[in-house]
């Protein structure tokens, strides 16, 4: 019996080899390759080509040359984040994405700032919809903006930042309302004289609409409705100006064939 016990101690003092780790050492092996090579693969890959997609208002060149990026540069090492901040420093534009594109491309998505009106200031300067401050850029894009007038100097503003003045915000309810409304082409000017009654020349004629101030929509309606019934059917030459301050009213001052008087008409 104390043969067979001391005989069994002796066995269990020698294990069996751990085959499977000498098995998964191939597969071990293979992956550290791989993870090498595809490393080296990755160092490898260089910028050959730059992708501009939603620029309409800024040339894909100018864009480029804003990212500071190089011909053949290591396309993992390009920083994305630091190539948004240098994009985003532009005013026009409002947002940016940039992604990687195998093998050799980087894109670049623009969302452009739309100009809504220009601002009569010692330079042109336009306006968005957000009242953001923006340059005059050489583009391809013809503008048909209409001008603000009439609001107080732009002495502080920074382009690429939001206008602090209340008129102008004011003059953007008028032309987004106009735009809704199919007539903002209809508008070469608003005068938004200085927190007074706001003044609308018309691109046809040149004919000044006295605004007034507030309620904006009806006020709107109601010109369009006069422009579409009167105006269009060549009466336009014959107006000195249209007041849309009264109730429900449109107003109309003509000018009298032959004589320096004029009349007045209540639509």
């Amino acid at each position: 019996m104390d043969e067979v016990l001391k005989q069994i101690d002796f066995v269990s003092e020698h294990p069996r080899p751990r085959l499977g780790i000498w098995l998964l050492m191939p597969l071990m092996i293979g992956y550290l390759v791989v993870f090498i090579l595809s490393v080296q693969w990755k160092d490898s890959l260089k910028i050959q080509r730059v992708v501009v997609e939603g620029a309409r208002i800024l040339s894909a060149k100018d864009i480029v040359s804003l990212t500071k990026i190089l011909a053949q540069m290591p396309l993992y090492e390009t920083d994305i984040y630091s190539i948004r901040s240098n994009l985003q420093i532009e005013p026009m534009i409002k947002g940016v994405t940039v992604r990687r594109q195998l093998p050799n491309t980087l894109d670049i998505i623009v969302t452009e700032r739309e100009p809504l009106a220009a601002l009569s200031n010692d330079r042109i300067l336009y306006i968005d919809a957000e009242g953001v401050l923006l340059p005059h850029v050489e583009s391809t894009v013809q503008f048909d903006l209409p001008f603000v007038s009439g609001i107080d100097s732009l002495v502080g503003a920074q382009l690429g930042r939001p206008l602090n003045q209340p008129d102008v915000y004011q003059a953007i309810d008028v032309l987004r309302t106009a735009q809704g409304l199919g007539i903002y082409h209809s508008i070469s000017e608003i005068n938004m004289n200085h927190g007074g009654d706001i003044i609308l020349n018309s691109t046809d004629g040149g004919v000044p609409v006295i605004l007034g101030r507030g309620n904006f929509l009806k006020k709107l309606e109601m010109l369009r409705s006069f422009w579409n019934n009167y105006v269009n059917q060549g009466n336009v030459d014959q107006m000195r100006y249209v007041d849309l301050r009264y109730e429900d009213q449109v107003v109309v001052q003509w000018h009298q064939p032959g004589d320096t008087g004029t009349s007045k008409t209540t639509f």
